[in-house]
């Protein structure tokens, strides 16, 4: 069984020393037990996700300018960034869904916008889970060679996560939040290189097709993609029930 290489060492620990500092700051800032759970959900939600861009950025980022400097470092890192998402996700989940929600019978008092949000949330853990379970090697040998489709769930979670973030945070929506405007500009540059690299791609493939075509076609895939969230998104909130 291979060893967990220091790169992984360190930034687990890291995860472990983030997640009971921010557990202690916020219980003493926050004395009232269901403020303290609010801001513990938020903490720990926001934490998962920069740390899940960290795991989904490294692969397009070096495909699209291999010249990037710290390939080896983080390209290492990417899994265990991967791992420790899914950890601070389910602290974002427990907080959120035991303590602020109060379980199963807080989901009658929900509106509409926060039951898909809950139910995106759900799918999203779930797909954590599984990619998290096959990023170790004796998983990976008791799949054989079907743990490589399983691997390709990452673009789905891609997809979700900011998706959840729109729908249950304000802070996310508003162009005066500083959150809402790191969280946009991070989602559009994971989209952007992810469309450099299949336009690579595409490129390579099909070579008798001028590289114009193939670029448009995946700036319109694209840029479809993100009108149908934020389409989504406004209409359950104008619908909301």
């Amino acid at each position: 069984m291979k060893s967990i290489s220091n790169t992984e060492k360190v930034i687990y620990s890291a995860g472990v020393v983030l997640a009971i500092m921010v557990y202690v700051i916020t219980i003493q800032q926050n004395p009232i037990f269901e403020i303290a759970s609010l801001r513990l959900a938020r903490s720990f939600g926001l934490i998962s996700f920069g740390l899940l861009f960290l795991s989904l950025v490294a692969s397009p980022l070096y495909k699209a300018f291999p010249e990037v400097p710290g390939k080896l470092w983080f390209t290492k890192a990417a899994k265990p960034f991967g791992v420790s998402a899914f950890f601070f996700a389910l602290l974002h989940g427990h907080y959120a869904f035991f303590k602020v929600l109060r379980g199963f019978e807080g989901l009658s008092y929900l509106s509409t916008r926060y039951l898909l949000a809950v139910v995106v949330s759900t799918l999203t853990l779930g797909l954590l889970a599984i990619l998290t379970a096959i990023s170790f090697e004796f998983v990976t040998k008791k799949l054989g060679e079907s743990w490589k489709w399983l691997r390709k769930l990452v673009y789905v979670v891609a997809f979700l996560a900011p998706l959840h973030a729109l729908l249950i945070g304000s802070h996310f929506t508003s162009g005066d939040s500083l959150i809402g405007q790191v969280f946009i500009f991070l989602w559009l540059l994971l989209l952007l290189l992810q469309e450099i690299c299949l336009h690579q791609y595409l490129c390579k493939r099909y070579s008798q097709i001028h590289p114009k075509i193939t670029g448009g076609i995946l700036i319109i895939f694209f840029s479809v993609i993100f009108y149908i969230v934020l389409l989504t998104d406004t209409f359950i909130s104008h619908h909301n029930v």
